[in-house]
């Protein structure tokens, strides 16, 4: 049986009822709501709950699977716009009350996924064929995507800083906005929302969201889509092939995206203590999440 087939099956065998329209709606909110919190991805969440390859399936191919699974997929999606909807308006609120505070919060969050990351990257998806890495091959990609995002965060940090490339929030940002949530989707471990804090247009995608202004929703969902339907045929082969690999560059990129969002100024001593706080508590609420979902079976 081809990956295809194995890919599709695993998707497919399981009958829409009222009770499996819940359970995908509630993945679908869990999932979307990974897609916007820094620290959990969006992609690990559809690892966790068996919905990857299917996800990457259904967007490389969708004439052929849109007939069979288009159902599922909807209820998915309904509870991903649901999920997504509820924490932007959570996350809008912690911005608005400190951002070092927030930031903070979300570095203890993106520390606290690297015992689920590591687990991943050893355990790939049903459906898949990856070679086999040793302990070389995944420190030099590690390494490698360590140092790569660690260049790009600097070459944004410069690029922003010139007075000839100043980011105003517009149309055509909020449509990047789109795309970088999509390939926090596509790419498990990539936490998305890390690279808008950084650019500094996370606030303002959750503001125009929470205020249900459709000149932020709209391009943002074209981006959104645009993301999936390009990548996910790359991503399919890439972590059906090299999965240990490409998830070990994944994990170092990871690391580097919490790196440059650390808090570096404060107003005081105790927003100082809060942030320490905010950061524990993000730390131990990502490894609570991780110990909940690790039950789930791929």
């Amino acid at each position: 049986m081809d990956n295809k087939k194995q890919v599709s099956s695993a998707f497919d065998g399981e009958k829409l009822t009222a009770r499996s329209v819940l359970k995908l709606m509630i993945q679908g909110a869990i999932v979307g709501a990974g897609g916007i919190i820094p620290g959990v991805s969006g992609g690990i969440l559809c690892v966790a709950f068996g919905l990857y390859m299917p996800l990457m399936q259904f967007f490389s191919d969708p004439i052929r699977e849109i007939p069979k699974t288009w159902k599922k997929w909807m209820c998915v999606g309904i509870g991903g716009c649901i999920g997504l909807l509820i924490f932007a308006f959570a996350l809008d609120a912690v911005f608005e009350a400190s951002e070092a505070v927030a930031k903070s919060l979300f570095c203890g969050l993106i520390l606290g996924t690297f015992p689920s990351l590591i687990r991943e990257s050893k355990t790939p998806p049903k459906g898949t064929t990856p070679r086999e890495y040793g302990k070389k091959g995944k420190t030099i990609a590690f390494t490698v995507g360590f140092l790569f995002a660690m260049a790009l965060f600097t070459f944004l940090a410069y690029i922003s800083g010139t007075t000839a490339f100043t980011i105003e929030p517009n149309i055509y940002w909020f449509c990047l906005c789109g795309f970088i949530v999509g390939m926090g989707f596509v790419i498990p471990g990539l936490t998305s929302s890390t690279v808008l804090i950084f650019l500094g247009l996370l606030q303002p995608m959750l503001d125009g969201a929470t205020h249900f202004d459709f000149a932020v929703i709209i391009p943002v969902g074209i981006g959104v889509g645009l993301a999936v339907l390009i990548l996910a045929r790359i991503m399919r082969f890439i972590f059906g092939k090299f999965y240990g690999a490409a998830f070990c560059s994944v994990i170092g990129a990871v690391l580097a995206s919490a790196i440059v969002i650390i808090p570096r100024s404060f107003s005081g001593v105790i927003e100082v203590a809060v942030s320490i706080i905010a950061g524990l508590l993000g730390l131990f609420g990502s490894l609570f999440i991780d110990k909940k979902l690790s039950g789930y079976e791929k």
